[in-house]
C-alpha cells in the first residue's frame, strides 16, 4: 500500500498532477485443524478451517467449522475468501479405515470328558489382534487356538479382534 503521485507536463511546460493511494490487501492465509483425519468406517471427523472470512468446501458447505461421517477416504479442498475478494486454498484429507469383522467356527459343539478339547477355525477379517475368551476364565490371542476344558458345563467362547487403529468387533 502506498501513495502514488503522477505529474504530466505538456509540450508548452505547463504541469499538472494528481495523486491516488492504492491499497493492496493481504492474501489470507487459510489452515485446517487438523489437516488430515485418520478414522474408523461410521466414525464423525471435524475440521475447523482459520484465516479467511468466507469458506466455500469442494462438497458444498460453507462453514468455518465442519463435522460430517464420510463412507470413503477422501481430500477435500477449502477456498477460503475475504471481505477483500482474496482468496487461499487449502485441503483436508479424511482416511477411513474399515471396521474389522469378528467371525468363528467351532470344530464342534458337542465335548465330551474323553475328548474335551476345541479348535477353533478363525474366519475374522481386518483384524491385527485377537483374544479369545473360553467362558471358562482362559483366554488366548492365538489366530487359531484349541483350547481343552477342564471342567463340565455349558460354556460360551467369544473372540473380540482389533482391527487397525484399534477398533474392536
Amino acid at each position: 500500500s502506498d501513495m502514488y503521485v503522477v505529474i504530466g507536463t505538456s509540450v508548452f511546460g505547463c504541469t499538472s498532477s494528481d495523486s491516488t493511494f492504492i491499497l493492496v490487501n493481504p492474501f489470507p492465509s487459510i489452515s485446517a485443524i487438523p489437516e488430515s483425519s485418520e478414522i474408523c468406517f461410521g466414525e464423525f471427523v471435524s475440521f475447523q478451517i482459520l484465516g479467511a472470512d468466507f469458506y466455500q468446501w469442494s462438497n458444498g458447505q460453507s462453514s468455518t467449522i465442519y463435522t460430517y461421517q464420510p463412507l470413503i477416504s477422501e481430500s477435500l479442498t477449502i477456498i477460503g475468501t475475504t471481505t477483500f475478494g482474496c482468496t487461499d486454498t487449502t485441503q483436508v484429507a479424511v482416511i477411513v479405515h474399515p471396521n474389522p469383522i469378528a467371525d468363528f467356527i467351532l470344530d464342534r459343539n458337542l465335548l465330551t470328558s474323553d475328548d474335551p478339547t476345541i479348535t477353533i477355525s478363525n474366519l475374522s477379517s481386518g483384524n491385527l489382534v485377537n483374544l479369545w475368551d473360553f467362558g471358562d476364565g482362559h483366554t488366548s490371542s492365538d489366530p487359531n487356538p484349541s483350547h481343552t476344558y477342564t471342567d463340565s458345563g455349558a460354556f460360551i467362547p467369544s473372540v473380540i479382534i482389533t482391527g487397525l487403529n484399534g477398533v474392536n468387533d
